[in-house]
């Protein structure tokens, strides 16, 4: 079990979805629906979804309209709006914290913690109010709050003007990417990507399977 030393940071970051909250899969869902209603079905896996949707901004967008080209007959813009609007419905369902955040943030209550997320402010609102320890971290940079999306470090910037040492958590490489780029210490928290995946990805990084890897 790794010792962290949580008073050497200045902050502590998370990004939301799937870091603080078992959500990825309701994304996943609302994308089928939205294809579904179209008549199309989306055969992927979760690993596969999670190939497409973690690696950059427009990953997943790419991936639908190739693989489905009559997708192309409306507008992204269109489909996005669609699958936002099945996620909120889903968001009426409970979502699960993710293993170990419940004492996690137990243990950091107090200590200067901050949430960077590409999820809107009203899908955050709608989890934490399921788990009122989410409520115990005081700052929140939304997708509504920056022009440019993970893997731009935009948003860690913000978090972190002022900070001079800052440790960040994330599940994605476009999330990883965005942490090292704004200059914060980053760990990989996931088990959704392969190892040989993980050594392929740049810059430097730890990685964990979920965070009882580090609590004491």
């Amino acid at each position: 079990m790794e010792q962290m030393h949580w008073h050497d940071y200045d902050l502590i970051c998370f990004d939301f979805d799937g870091v603080l909250v078992d959500s990825e899969a309701l994304h996943f869902a609302a994308y089928k629906e939205m294809c579904a209603k179209r008549g199309i079905s989306i055969k992927w896996g979760e690993r596969e979804y999670a190939r497409y949707a973690l690696y950059s901004a427009d990953g997943l967008r790419r991936a639908l309209l190739e693989e489905f080209p009559q997708l192309r007959a409306v507008s992204w813009e269109l489909l996005y709006s669609e699958k936002k609007a099945i996620y909120q419905e889903l968001l009426q369902k409970e979502v699960a914290l993710m293993p170990g955040v419940a004492q996690l943030l137990g243990e950091l209550q107090g200590l200067p913690t901050c949430v960077v997320t590409n999820s809107f402010r009203v899908q955050v609102e709608q989890i934490c109010a399921q788990h009122p320890i989410l409520r115990t971290i005081p700052k929140w940079i939304t997708r509504e709050d920056y022009a440019q999306p993970k893997p731009h470090h935009e948003s860690y910037q913000m978090a972190l003007r002022g900070v001079k040492r800052a440790l960040g958590f994330e599940d994605s490489p476009r999330g990883i990417s965005a942490l090292i780029g704004a200059g914060a210490e980053a760990i990989l928290v996931t088990s959704m990507l392969a190892p040989e995946e993980i050594a392929q990805l740049p810059g430097s990084f730890r990685h964990i399977p979920s965070f009882h890897t580090i609590l004491a």
